[in-house]
C-alpha cells in the first residue's frame, strides 16, 4: 500500500531546503506517548495510508501526512525516520522555481525509504508542456530498480529522453506514461510487470505484452492497437482508445485472436473501428463491456451491432455477459436499442449515459414481463438500471405498472409449472432503476398533470421497495456529463 508523499511546490524560494525541524510541543504525558514503538508505527501508517488514498489523485498540492508527524516532536520524528514502510509513496507536485529544492527532498525521501518498493506519483503545477528538470529525472531513474509503481500521464513530459537500455525495473509492477511522437521506451526487463496505461502509444515501447493482465492504450492509428492484440495472452482488462476515423477501402478483415481470461473490455473511438476490434477479438469468458462509441450519421448501426453480438454470442452456451456500459451511441434509435438488450439477457447492472437518448413507452413496455414474449421481457436479470443524460417521455404509472408485475414474477419463484407454461416468467426484481433526465417539464407531463398524481405515484413506489433502500430515482441534469 502507498504510504507518503513529497510537496516542493509551496517552497517560497528557489534553492532553499525547507526546514524539517519540528518546533517543540509539550507532549509530556499523553496516552500515546506510553505506547509500544511497533504500535505507534501502525497508528501511523493508518494515517499516512489514508491521506495518500486522498491525496494519490490531487493535483493540488497538500502538506504530507509524514511531514506533519515529523513535526510533533523529536521522538515521533525519529520513529518516522526509521519507519521505511511509511516512506513508500513518492507524489511530486512539479514546479521549475523547486526543481533543485524538489531533487534535495527526494534524496532525502529515498534514503528513508531504504529498500522499500517505490510507488511514483508526477504531478506538474505549471504549463503541460513544463518538463522535468534533467537531474530530478536522473534521481528518479537511478532508484527505477525499486519502483513497484509509476504513473506520470502528463502534463509534465517524464520521459523527455529515452529509456535506456540499461535501466532495470525488476519490481515494477504496474506503470502509467504519456509519450511524446519521439520517444522510445524499454520496459523488456521488468519481470513482474502486469499494469500498462501509454497514452499516445506508436511502435515506441518495448514491453512483454504476453505477461499483462491489465492494458490500457490510447492510439491514434489503429494498427498500433491491433499489433498488441496479437501479442497478449493473459489479459483480463483491456482497455483502447483510437482516434482513427476509418473510410470503407480501409476495412480491413483481421482474424480472430482466442483471449480465455478476458473479462473486461472499454472502448472509446468511432463505430466503423470498433467493428474491427469485435472481430480481432474471441472472449469467452467476458462478463464487463463498456462502450463509448462516437457515431457518422452517413453510417448504419448495422455492422457494429452484429459484430458485437457475435463477440458476446457463443452457439451452445449461455452468455456470460452481467455488466454493460454504453455511452454516447449517437443515433442509436430504441428499436434497435431494444433489440440489442432483448439478446443479452444475462445483464444484471446497465448504464446508458447518451445525451439526447428518447425513453419511451417502447422501453418501458420492453422490460415489462407482463408484454413479453413468450414470457420474456428485456433485461430479465437486470437489478441495476440507469438511464444518464436522457430525455423521458414514458408515461409515470406505465413504469409502475412495470415495476410491479416484475415484483409480482418474483414471488412465485418455485412455481415450476408455471414457469414451464411461460404463465410466470424467471425474472428478476430491480433493486435499484435511476433516470437522469434533461427535460425537466417531464414532471409537468399529461400523466402527472394532478400534483396529487405525483404524491400517488410515489407512494406507490415506496410500497414496492423491500428494504430501506431507493428502488426508483429521478434527477433532472442541465449538464454533458461527457463535458469537461
Amino acid at each position: 500500500m502507498p504510504n507518503s508523499a513529497i510537496n516542493v511546490s509551496q517552497t517560497p524560494k528557489r534553492g532553499k531546503i525547507v526546514n524539517m525541524a519540528p518546533e517543540p510541543l509539550k507532549i509530556e504525558s499523553s496516552l500515546i506517548s506510553r505506547l509500544n514503538a511497533d504500535i505507534v508505527g501502525e497508528i501511523f501508517t493508518v494515517y499516512v495510508d489514508q491521506w495518500i488514498k486522498d491525496n494519490r489523485q490531487e493535483t493540488t498540492p497538500t502538506q504530507p501526512a509524514i511531514y506533519v508527524l515529523c513535526k510533533v516532536n523529536q521522538e515521533w520524528r525519529r520513529l518516522a525516520r526509521r519507519t521505511p514502510r511509511l516512506w513508500r509513496c513518492i507524489i511530486i507536485w512539479y514546479s521549475t522555481r523547486t526543481w533543485n529544492t524538489c531533487e534535495a527532498l527526494l534524496s532525502d525521501w529515498i534514503q528513508c525509504a531504504a529498500s522499500s518498493p517505490l510507488q511514483v506519483y508526477v504531478f506538474s503545477t505549471e504549463a503541460p508542456d513544463t518538463e522535468l528538470h534533467p537531474l530530478l529525472r536522473e534521481t528518479l531513474m537511478l532508484n527505477a530498480s525499486k519502483w513497484s509503481s509509476f504513473i506520470c500521464l502528463g502534463p509534465t513530459p517524464f520521459w523527455g529522453t529515452p529509456v535506456k537500455e540499461y535501466w532495470s525495473f525488476p519490481q515494477l509492477k504496474s506503470i502509467a506514461i504519456s509519450l511524446d511522437d519521439d520517444t522510445y521506451c524499454n520496459f523488456s526487463d521488468a519481470p513482474l510487470l502486469k499494469e500498462l496505461v501509454v497514452r499516445n502509444l506508436q511502435k515506441n515501447v518495448s514491453v512483454h505484452w504476453s505477461q499483462l493482465t491489465l492494458v490500457d492504450i490510447a492510439v491514434e492509428k489503429l494498427e498500433y492497437a491491433i499489433l498488441p492484440l496479437k501479442e497478449l495472452k493473459v489479459v483480463q482488462d483491456l482497455r483502447l482508445t483510437v482516434e482513427q476515423w476509418l473510410l470503407e477501402d480501409q476495412l480491413t478483415v483481421v482474424t480472430p485472436k482466442l483471449h480465455p481470461h478476458l473479462r473486461k473490455l472499454s472502448l472509446h473511438m468511432p463505430k466503423q473501428t470498433s467493428v474491427i476490434i469485435f472481430n480481432a477479438l474471441s472472449t469467452p469468458a467476458l462478463t464487463d463491456v463498456s462502450l463509448y462509441l462516437q457515431s457518422d450519421p452517413n453510417k448504419s448501426d448495422e455492422d457494429w451491432l452484429r459484430s458485437f453480438l457475435a463477440l458476446i454470442s457463443r452457439p451452445g452456451r449461455l452468455q456470460s455477459l452481467t455488466s454493460l456500459k454504453l455511452g454516447r451511441l449517437g443515433n442509436i434509435t430504441e428499436a434497435k436499442f431494444v433489440s440489442l438488450l432483448a439478446q443479452i439477457p444475462s445483464i444484471i447492472n446497465i448504464e446508458i449515459l447518451n445525451p439526447g437518448f428518447v425513453i419511451s413507452d417502447t422501453i418501458v413496455d420492453a422490460m415489462n414481463p407482463q408484454n413479453g414474449i413468450q414470457g420474456r421481457c428485456m433485461l430479465p436479470n437486470a437489478t441495476h438500471v440507469m438511464f444518464k443524460n436522457v430525455k423521458i417521455q414514458f408515461d409515470g404509472f406505465l413504469l409502475l405498472n412495470m415495476l410491479k408485475q416484475r415484483k409480482k414474477c418474483t414471488e412465485h419463484p418455485n412455481d415450476s409449472n408455471a414457469v414451464l407454461l411461460n404463465k410466470i416468467p424467471v425474472i428478476t426484481s430491480f433493486k435499484k432503476i435511476e433516470f437522469w433526465y434533461n427535460n425537466p417539464e417531464w414532471i409537468r407531463s399529461d400523466s402527472f398533470e394532478d400534483p396529487n398524481l405525483v404524491m400517488l405515484f410515489f407512494y406507490e413506489v415506496f410500497k414496492l421497495k423491500n428494504s430501506n433502500k431507493i428502488l426508483l430515482k429521478f434527477c433532472c441534469l442541465h449538464d454533458d456529463p461527457f463535458e469537461d
